[in-house]
């Protein structure tokens, strides 16, 4: 091991392995570089924190679990959505995000879905705080009653506090609000104000419309490829406002390996940190490449995306354990027999989005919470929404990463018209008897307008809360 060290140092330090052991100059740089990569794998590592971090802001809010919000932020830190003002203080924005959106938890003919999709993030260089710019698409409304979507961008500032990122500033700009069964091409609701009955800590900060009016938040990165700031239109509000972050190049610290042991050691861990980075990548690929597959119908491609001993299940249709059991499921179940692929008149999409990934410390597991938007139909037929969250687990073998587990919990199925303030799909499919799962579903649920708890594979990334149910107060 130690000779593979020496190798490795010498090759960072850009000299003979030989050389490494004789001259402090040469180890020395290969010290320095190795920081330079531990540098590099902090970065990394921040900014996958924060994509999480967001990720699971969105979960929360989808099912009201305004504690779990409340503990994302900093302990001074703000809270703006649209024209509403300013909320300071985690105790301040946990009492209005009840007061604003209704008691915590998430009720029986609630939809209040917060999507939180597209990030670019930037860690300063001092690795203490952060910027990141994400979309948010609404899906919201209360059964045989009313519905919106929602677009809007959120600009948020990020600290890190005792090595963990939180919440600084969040600022939500809304873009749009319209009413599901008008559209935007014909109706709009403007950015909603301050609220009487709960009133905020400062006015909103910037004071725009929203759509049919157009406003762009203002960008806090200037444009990756020329380095000069974002503006959309000369004398436009926000178009004079300087980026508040240029990402620096990350330096290495003062204290640099000083023997072999060190060096042997530093080396080792920033391998395996570099390599959990990576292996996020990967899963998130897998995921990605899980839906394309299953969007044309390929289902021995998306079949082979799974351990040997893998398996899946999907509404209440049971587990299929092993790969080739999923197989059979995919081609003679879903497909029903078929010749698989892409047919003519038909639409499965089944867009992946918002993966919250979590590596082991060995990087040989993973765990993945992600929400799935399906988009469904018979051309001159039918067309419907659907919707769910996938908790899924991975395993990496012979190299490469492969689903062990796939879970989806179904939430709604609607009718395109009306979407799901109008319309319930009713049961969801169950256990097919002329091929038969291995076994029973694991946990039952039905579809919107039933609200049920959806698990959590992973811990409130601040307070470290664990999940619970809040059906019976765990």
């Amino acid at each position: 091991m130690r000779a593979l060290i020496l190798a490795a140092a010498a090759t960072l330090a850009f000299a003979a392995a030989p050389a490494i052991a004789q001259e402090s100059g040469a180890f020395a740089a290969a010290a320095q570089r190795l920081q330079m990569l531990e540098a590099r794998a902090q970065r990394m590592e921040d900014e996958r924190a924060i994509e999480n971090l967001m990720r699971a802001y969105g979960y929360y809010v989808d099912r009201k679990m305004w504690d779990d919000v409340a503990d994302l932020f900093a302990e001074g830190g703000t809270f703006e959505t649209g024209q509403r003002g300013v909320y300071r203080g985690r105790d301040h924005i946990r009492a209005a995000l009840e007061d604003l959106w209704g008691p915590q938890d998430l009720q029986d003919g609630q939809m209040n879905d917060h999507l939180v999709l597209q990030p670019v993030i930037h860690v300063a260089a001092d690795g203490t705080t952060a910027m990141g710019r994400f979309r948010h698409i609404g899906m919201l409304g209360e059964y045989q009653d009313w519905g919106r979507w929602e677009d809007g961008i959120y600009e948020n500032a990020f600290v890190k506090e005792d090595g963990v990122w939180k919440i600084s500033a969040l600022h939500l700009y809304t873009i749009l609000s319209t009413d599901i069964e008008q559209g935007w091409g014909e109706q709009a609701f403007p950015a909603e104000g301050p609220s009487e009955a709960a009133p905020p800590d400062a006015p909103p900060t910037l004071e725009y419309d929203a759509y049919p009016a157009y406003y762009t938040p203002p960008f806090h990165y200037p444009n990756p490829v020329s380095g000069q700031k974002v503006t959309y239109r000369e004398g436009d509000p926000g178009a004079a406002v300087d980026p508040q972050m240029r990402p620096a190049a990350p330096q290495p610290d003062a204290g640099a390996p000083t023997t072999l042991d060190e060096l042997e050691a530093a080396l080792a861990d920033a391998e395996l940190r570099l390599e959990r980075v990576k292996a996020a990548n990967e899963i998130q690929n897998l995921i990605n490449a899980y839906g394309y597959y299953l969007d044309k119908g390929l289902y021995n491609e998306l079949a082979d995306l799974f351990a040997e001993d893998g398996s899946m299940e999907l509404a209440q249709r049971g587990v299929y354990q092993g790969r080739e059991r999923v197989r059979d499921f995919l081609v003679n179940g879903l497909g029903r027999g078929a010749p698989t692929g892409p047919r003519e008149g038909f639409l499965q999409d089944h867009v992946q989005l918002q993966p919250v990934i979590h590596v082991s410390e060995d990087a040989q597991t993973a765990t993945a919470r992600m929400r799935a938007i399906m988009i469904m139909g018979f051309a001159g037929r039918s067309a419907s929404w659907g919707a769910g969250v996938y908790v899924d687990e991975f395993v990496k073998e012979d190299g490469r990463w492969k689903f062990k587990t796939a879970h989806v919990y179904n939430t709604f199925n609607a009718a395109y018209d009306g979407a799901w303030v109008r319309n319930s799909a009713g049961a969801l499919p169950g256990q097919n008897p002329d091929l038969p799962p291995d076994s029973p579903p694991t946990m039952e649920f039905e579809y919107w307008p039933t609200v049920y708890d959806i698990p959590f594979a992973y811990d409130n990334p601040v307070s470290g809360r664990a999940p619970y149910s809040y059906r019976d107060g765990e």
